[in-house]
């Protein structure tokens, strides 16, 4: 975490303070998460777990001490934080956000840089906020629209995906101090204006009745709070007009959204599809993994398990095989496999023995063994997890096959080549009567009965396999998809082994063309495809 001493150092009053994060959801057909402005749906994530977690986990103390931890050296932070702890109460929430010293500087920059442990520990905090500006926008019982404006700088790179996303949406994604009066925002804009960087924006922003707004008149102690606004986190936009209004200087109208509105009803249902979990938490941690942030998925599963009562069973068993997961994907088995063992703990204290759950967490941790070489102990969880398939009143075929493929392959590894054999040809049996031709399953078995043929010595058997793999894998997958790379290869040596040199460089071509294109000319998988064409040739 950026030192607290030097927010406390700056003295960065509302006006100047850092410039405000915004995100877009761009106006095209959502198909991936790739498709969406991260920050869009990182925010619209952080919003869920500002409103619903329960925020006895963290409670102002920790929030404090937190602060103290930072502040260890600054007597004029640790004055204010001593302030804090002795007169914030809920219904101060606004007062002690808008001031130029503590709340406002420190949350913002923790939104900005993502700073985790600190917008945790600021969720109590955060959800007071929340709930007392849509408590005094209730009492004031708003008839009519409101239009108020926001002055800062943006990237030249953000304004361009703004003018490129014209009727789209975008957010603000913090608690938003705006004015009634256009010139400040105009001054403001202006004093952000840099000609290498940024570009000062005035937002004019048309506020329907169904929005929550305050004025801040009455809380904000400074002269100007008379035409002051605040907006709740993450208030949604739809982009209406973006016009220039002078020398590097634009302006962009905006309206607030309604509860109906149909791009962002479509957004929700899409993120609530693609990114689950049992709490909001969760689904942010499974965002960010999603998204390939593994450290920052770490992180906030590490701050779940801080936050976690010791009582709290079934939570703790989901974030260890989370933890577990996400370090095998990155190869730290040792961490993999602690973790691994405490969620299946965790499970047998609320799940019988025979749960379906045990099941996946014996085999993950079977997985995580065999890549440790622990081949005995790899056998030991994968035969847990068949025997919990095996006995299920609603046998899923498929998951048995994998862990017949799975007890296979380490049998292979173990040299135990007949015993193999069975256990491959056991999961192809169950494939056919109960699966499509074109499931993938089938032809990963393919693929494991081949090698086994070809370690064998039974290389004409082990072409007819890896040529029924190659039919299956043609016709589910890209022509550059790495797995049919990994058949070209196989059938390469396995037709020099019988003598069929044309065949064999022409399949080894093949492979090296697709992993050429796919992971460049340095990787080690085209290394070796070029190789093994050099000695072909």
């Amino acid at each position: 975490m950026e030192s607290l001493v030097e927010i406390f150092k700056q003295h960065v009053s509302l006006a100047n303070c850092n410039l405000i994060p915004i995100s877009i959801l761009p106006t095209v057909s959502l198909q991936n998460l790739n498709d969406i402005d991260w920050t869009f749906t990182f925010t619209y994530l952080l919003k869920e777990l500002l409103l619903t977690m329960d925020n006895s986990k963290v409670k102002k103390k920790e929030f404090v001490d937190l602060c103290r931890k930072y502040l260890k050296r600054n007597p004029l932070g640790l004055n204010i934080i001593d302030e804090f702890e002795k007169t914030y109460q809920q219904s101060s929430a606004i007062q002690w956000y808008i001031r130029e010293d503590f709340i406002y500087s420190v949350w913002n920059k923790a939104l900005r840089i993502e700073n985790f442990q600190m917008i945790i520990h600021m969720v109590f905090f955060a959800q007071d906020l929340y709930r007392q500006i849509v408590q005094l926008h209730t009492d004031m019982k708003r008839q009519n629209s409101r239009s108020v404006f926001h002055g800062q700088g943006l990237s030249k790179s953000t304004f361009n995906k703004l003018q490129q996303n014209k009727a789209g949406l975008m957010s603000f994604n913090t608690f938003l101090v705006t004015h009634s009066n256009r010139q400040n925002a105009i001054d403001l804009a202006r004093r952000w204006y840099d000609h290498d960087s940024n570009i000062g924006i005035v937002f004019q922003m048309e506020i329907n009745t169904s929005t929550p707004i305050i004025p801040l008149n009455g809380i904000d102690y400074k002269s100007d709070s008379n035409s002051k606004f605040l907006l709740p986190f993450y208030s949604i936009f739809r982009i209406q007009e973006i016009k220039s209004i002078g020398e590097q200087l634009w302006q962009i109208n905006l309206i607030s959204i309604n509860a109906n509105d149909q791009s962002f009803a479509l957004f929700i249902h899409f993120i609530d599809q693609e990114v689950c979990g049992s709490t909001a938490l969760s689904r942010l941690s499974n965002l960010h993994l999603k998204m390939g942030k593994t450290n920052e998925a770490i992180e906030l599963y590490l701050i779940m398990l801080e936050i976690t009562s010791g009582k709290e069973n079934q939570l703790l068993a989901h974030i260890h095989h989370q933890l577990a997961y996400v370090y095998n994907e990155i190869s730290d088995l040792t961490k993999a496999r602690i973790h691994y063992e405490k969620s299946i703990q965790f499970y047998l204290t609320y799940l019988p023995a025979n749960d379906s759950t045990l099941s996946n967490s014996y085999s993950n941790l079977a997985v995580v063994l065999k890549r440790q070489d622990d081949l005995a102990g790899a056998m030991k969880y994968h035969q847990h997890g068949l025997s919990i398939d095996l006995k299920a009143p609603q046998p899923d075929y498929e998951q048995i096959a994998t862990r017949y493929n799975n007890i296979g392959v380490v049998l292979r590894d173990q040299k135990k080549y007949s015993e193999a054999l069975d256990y491959y040809q056991r999961a192809l049996k169950l494939e056919l009567e109960h699966l499509q031709s074109t499931q993938p399953i089938l032809a990963t078995t393919y693929n494991n009965i081949a090698d086994i043929h070809r370690l064998q010595g039974n290389l004409e058997m082990a072409l007819e396999f890896y040529q029924k793999t190659l039919v299956i894998e043609q016709s589910i997958f890209s022509t550059i998809h790495p797995s049919l790379a990994i058949t070209h290869f196989n059938m390469a040596v396995t037709l020099d082994g019988l003598n069929r040199l044309n065949e064999a460089i022409e399949h080894a071509s093949k492979a090296l063309e697709i992993t050429q294109h796919v992971f460049g000319s340095d990787h080690e998988e085209t290394i070796e495809n070029q190789a093994l064409l050099d000695m072909l040739r």
